[in-house]
């Protein structure tokens, strides 16, 4: 689906084809958007990943601007353990005139729109990180949707929900605004189906993993 097949959809249902009327284009793209952020967010469905190589002596680098949440970080192929800043200040303090420590990184944290490395990279690597983006603004009828395309259709009653809030038809408001959270309950479910299919679910335990790498060391 396209924002112009979802447009036409919608100025139907609103009997309202001209779109220099009471509801712009512009605006009802704006909708358009506004629900993918909504059903990226709850599903957590944009999966991305991207990397660039690390710079020796140099701790920080700047996340890519979509990325919402980080989920995984490798330096060389080796995955990265999470911190937060008061953890690093724990451990990296270095005495007046002393230096930071520098190494293989085995922990990353994240500060501002910056991802930083301890130890600080004592050489040139790959550092990828698997992230859970925000969706790009629609600005036109032929920019295309961010979300996977299984979730195209439930855009269309939060762009209704929108659409008739502003002109204060509470009625109908309701209505599509009630279809659009039920709509949000089975994009989950439909995501949580597509992740856990070919596979039996079962619980897991970091700490029994057959492994040292991830279980107890």
């Amino acid at each position: 689906m396209t924002p112009a097949s979802l447009l036409t959809t919608v100025r139907n249902q609103l009997y309202e084809t001209d779109s220099s009327g009471f509801w712009t284009d512009s605006e009802l793209r704006n909708y358009m958007w506004h629900g993918e952020i909504e059903i990226a967010d709850h599903v957590k469905c944009m999966e991305r990943t991207t990397s660039t190589t690390t710079v020796t002596a140099t701790s920080s680098y700047t996340l890519t601007s979509d990325c919402d949440y980080l989920n995984r970080v490798l330096w060389n192929n080796y995955k990265l353990k999470r911190i937060d800043y008061s953890e690093l200040q724990m451990l990296d303090q270095p005495g007046y005139g002393s230096t930071y420590i520098t190494g293989k990184p085995t922990h990353y944290y994240v500060y501002g729109e910056s991802i930083g490395l301890w130890p600080i990279p004592d050489s040139s690597k790959s550092l990828r990180y698997y992230y859970y983006a925000q969706p790009a603004e629609v600005t036109t009828d032929s920019t295309v949707f961010s979300i996977p395309s299984m979730f195209h259709p439930y855009i269309q009653d939060y762009v209704l929900w929108r659409a008739y809030a502003k002109d204060q038809d509470d009625g109908r408001a309701v209505f599509h605004k009630k279809i659009w959270e039920e709509n949000m309950s089975k994009a989950y479910r439909k995501w949580v189906y597509r992740n856990n299919t070919d596979k039996y679910n079962v619980v897991k335990d970091e700490d029994n993993f057959p492994t040292s790498e991830l279980g107890i060391i």
